[in-house]
C-alpha cells in the first residue's frame, strides 16, 4: 500500500530529527540551507522532487486527478529512502548535518501536507 509507504518515511523523518535533538545537534535555521553541500545524486533527486510539489498539487486540481498525489508522494518517498540509506543525516561535520536536516525536515513537511490533502495521518511513529 503506498499510503503505508509514505507514512512510514514520515515516521522516519520524525524518529531522525528526534535523534538530532537527543544528541544535542541544534534545530538548523534557514541560514544553514547550503546548497553547496547538497551536492550528490540522491540529494539532488531528492531535492528536485521537493521543487515540484507545489506545481504537483495545482495541477492535480486544475485537471482533477487526484490520484497524482499519492503516485507522488510514494515516488518522493523512494528518493528520501534512498538519499537516508546511502548518506547518515546527523554525522560529524555539523555544516553538512545542518544542511541535512533541513532538507529531512523539508521532505516530512511535504508528506505530511501531502498526506493532509488525501485525509491520512501523519504519523511521528510506526
Amino acid at each position: 500500500n503506498p499510503v503505508y509507504y509514505v507514512q512510514y518515511a514520515h515516521a522516519r523523518i520524525a524518529h531522525v530529527l528526534d535523534y538530532a535533538r537527543q544528541q544535542g545537534v541544534p534545530e538548523p535555521g534557514l541560514e544553514a540551507a547550503r546548497s553547496d553541500l547538497l551536492h550528490e545524486a540522491e540529494t539532488l533527486t531528492l531535492l528536485r522532487g521537493l521543487a515540484g510539489f507545489p506545481s504537483l498539487v495545482a495541477a492535480a486540481a486544475r485537471h482533477r486527478e487526484p490520484h497524482r498525489i499519492p503516485m507522488y508522494l510514494k515516488d518522493l518517498a523512494a528518493k528520501f529512502h534512498s538519499f537516508y540509506h546511502q548518506y547518515r543525516v546527523v554525522g560529524t561535520d555539523a555544516a553538512v548535518t545542518a544542511a541535512r536536516l533541513l532538507l529531512t525536515r523539508a521532505t516530512g513537511i511535504v508528506f505530511r501536507r501531502g498526506l493532509n490533502l488525501l485525509g491520512v495521518s501523519a504519523p511521528e511513529s510506526m
